[in-house]
């Protein structure tokens, strides 16, 4: 039984879609804990911008 064109195209798109998601992740994990080592908070915005808590909601 062979394979049609169109579920070989598929499966390309689809490993290459989950490899560049795996990437992207692997890029904000290092990029959330360099902010974290620099003490940047990277949640909440009071920290972050240094505003009052009530004017973040």
């Amino acid at each position: 039984m062979t394979v049609p064109p169109l579920v070989k195209r598929h499966a390309v798109a689809a490993l290459i879609g989950f490899a560049a998601g795996v990437l992207l992740w692997l890029l904000a994990a290092q990029i959330y804990a360099k902010a974290e080592d620099e003490g940047i908070a990277v949640t909440g915005c009071e920290q972050s911008l240094g505003m009052d808590p009530m004017e973040c909601a």
